[in-house]
């Protein structure tokens, strides 16, 4: 049997080989084919012998190659602005489904900000909330976007929780009579397999440097000290959901109490509270942007949508439920939470997303 070819598979080209191979190309390479040069050349050599440090030569070539791909970014961005389809015009941006802390979605919003043809958005909402640090980080870009041009929220069926979260950051927010807003609080809930897993032989250990750590653990009820703990982290983060309710919204001492209850609320339930500022539609919204704002009611209305990268690397609960399954021999179970479509092990905080009463489920 003959010997497979190893110089595919393990490198063994000399630095001195390769700068020799690479010379004959151009008299001075390229920023891009020099940083590739010396990635080969880091490649080829063995991992413990990769120490040297950049000369002042390749440091000044690396600030010249991040300086082009700074200007080619700013290019980007003008060609970005030259691409929006059509002359002036309304955005409208949708946010649905859970919130999570989105960086392409934010990019999105602050693409939106930047476009000159661009001259007002509607934000249109329809989510049951998402994390409170996916909202948070929505909320800034929504501010930092009405800096920038007028912005209305318009609610489809629902802007609850942490999607309420968002309609705040507008400068109007403009709901049907019978969507449903409100739910402003805040949750964390996590399963408990500790029994479940005894009745399969699975026992589950560990060390820990505190006991307040990894706490709430899925395996054993939590202690009267982490459920402290867990609920000093719920109350921070419900005063600062109230703190911006009083800010944004003209509320009534005497209702604040009432709609921070948790509670999710009509579309004219929360009008009466001041919650949302006025019964319709988008075409409502547009009527009044051009009659407050100054934007031309004519303008079209046109979609913007982010670039999204469906991949997302697996987070530890994953990973750790996965291994927990195979070992109970729910292998087919195990694969369906270790895969990347799976948004409730991927969520990045405490909840602020409205749920229904656990009859009507």
């Amino acid at each position: 049997m003959s010997q497979p070819d190893r110089s595919l598979t393990e490198p063994h080209v000399s630095p001195d080989e390769l700068r020799a191979a690479l010379a004959p190309r151009r008299s001075r390479p390229s920023p891009v084919a020099a940083a590739a040069g010396r990635r080969l050349e880091r490649d080829a050599a063995p991992a413990w012998e990769w120490t040297t440090e950049l000369s002042d030569g390749d440091q000044a070539e690396l600030a010249e190659l991040r300086s082009t791909v700074a200007s080619q970014r700013e290019r980007i961005e003008a060609l970005e602005d030259l691409a929006v389809p059509g002359s002036d015009q309304i955005a409208r941006y949708t946010v649905s489904g859970l919130i999570t802390n989105d960086r392409e979605e934010r990019e999105t919003l602050d693409r939106i900000a930047r476009a000159d043809r661009v001259k007002a958005v509607i934000l249109y909402i329809d989510s049951p909330g998402g994390t409170t640090t996916g909202a948070e980080a929505l909320y800034g870009a929504i501010r930092r976007m009405s800096e920038k041009k007028p912005v209305v929220g318009v609610v489809g069926s629902m802007a609850a929780s942490g999607a309420y979260v968002a309609a705040l950051g507008t400068d109007r927010i403009v709901a049907q009579g019978n969507s449903l807003v409100g739910s402003i609080g805040v949750l964390i809930q996590w399963p408990e397999f500790g029994d479940l897993l005894k009745t399969i032989g699975v026992n589950v250990y560990e060390v820990k440097s505190t006991p307040l750590k990894a706490a709430p653990n899925p395996f054993r009820p939590p202690s009267p000290e982490a459920r402290a703990a867990i609920e000093s982290l719920i109350r921070d983060s419900y005063d600062w959901f109230v703190g911006l309710v009083r800010e944004r919204r003209p509320l009534e001492a005497e209702n604040l109490a009432l709609v921070t209850s948790g509670q999710v609320f009509t579309g004219r339930q929360a009008l009466n509270l001041k919650l949302v500022d006025q019964i319709g539609s988008e075409r409502d919204a547009v009527r009044w942007l051009a009659e407050t704002r100054g934007v031309k009611a004519d303008l079209p209305v046109r979609n913007w949508k982010k670039q999204t990268n469906s991949w997302r690397g697996l987070s530890f609960a994953q990973k750790a439920s996965g291994a927990v399954l195979r070992l109970a021999g729910l292998a087919r179970l195990a694969a369906l939470i270790e895969s990347p479509a799976t948004p409730a092990f991927a969520l990045d905080g405490l909840l602020a997303v409205w749920q229904p009463p656990a009859a009507e489920r």
